[in-house]
């Protein structure tokens, strides 16, 4: 993986799932974060824009040019019987150019150049922020249907055991004399039931297993576990609605994006009227 680091996850210490004993729903996490393509498409825009804004900056600094040539040329010329109109050249010819232009004032174009960079890299990071958060939530919902379909499974195991038991007794009831056909047949057929449910249960564990490996840039045949002694609170202590809107307002990455893209917008919008003016440069040039 090219990024090393994530916050404090550090990409290339994840553990591979053939060796864990047991997958951590904070491992979880990490490995999604690192591996996930949306995030990994997410770092690299950010980068992108970085270099966006350097590129920009750079506008305030002078440009300086060089050129170096070096000729050589040879040329022999002769005439029959006439020595003082033959000749022989070697001809050498080198030089060296240099140039400065520096941009010393624009109306503040570069200044609006810059503005623009900067609030659009604040804008890739607020979305790389947006699909984290997404990132993360899939992992989690990913993570507890795992574990959901577990505690199926570990259900249906004592309903498959009182079919099997309650058919034994009603098959031997039969065979003894004191029970009835279609006792033993109803029993026969939760027993079926049961067994065909708990096929259909190994099966969509797998299938919750594999979405989950996927996220974390795993294969979707890896078998696994994970911990299904999670806490879950009972009893989610969340604030009044008016203050949860005010602080989504505040603090959600989306909504941060379409602030961030309007104020860049601005920014772009000057930076055409400003074209418009005449620019004052510095330039100088030694041959």
């Amino acid at each position: 993986n090219d990024r090393p680091q994530i916050g404090n996850i550090n990409c290339q210490t994840q553990i591979k799932l053939a060796t864990a004993q047991v997958l951590e729903l904070m491992q979880a996490t990490e490995k999604a974060v690192c591996n996930h393509p949306e995030a990994y498409k997410a770092w690299i825009e950010t980068n992108i824009q970085k270099a966006q804004l350097g590129i920009n900056r750079s506008e305030y600094y002078p440009i300086l040019s060089a050129t170096l040539n070096y000729d050589w040329g040879k040329d022999n010329y002769q005439v029959n019987n006439r020595k003082d109109l033959s000749y022989d050249t070697d001809t050498r010819r080198y030089g060296i150019a240099v140039q400065a232009n520096w941009l010393l004032y624009d109306f503040g174009m570069r200044q609006h150049q810059v503005s623009a960079a900067e609030k659009l890299l604040a804008m890739s990071f607020a979305q790389q922020d947006s699909i984290l958060q997404d990132v993360v939530l899939k992992t989690i919902i990913a993570y507890y249907a795992v574990i959901q379909v577990e505690l199926k499974l570990d259900n249906l195991k004592q309903t498959f055991q009182l079919a099997e038991k309650n058919y034994q007794i009603a098959h031997a009831r039969y065979k003894a004399g004191i029970g009835i056909k279609s006792d033993e047949l109803q029993m026969q057929a939760n027993l079926a039931k049961a067994k065909a449910d708990q096929v259909k249960l190994q099966g969509d564990l797998k299938i919750t297993k594999g979405n989950l490996a996927i996220l974390m840039g795993e294969p979707a045949y890896q078998n696994f576990k994970v911990n299904s002694q999670l806490k879950i609170p009972s009893i989610l202590n969340l604030k009044s609605i008016e203050h949860l809107i005010d602080e989504s307002i505040q603090l959600n990455p989306k909504l941060k994006v379409a602030q961030l893209a309007v104020d860049a917008a601005k920014d772009q919008v000057k930076l055409v009227k400003k074209s418009n003016y005449p620019t004052l440069s510095l330039m100088t040039s030694y041959n």
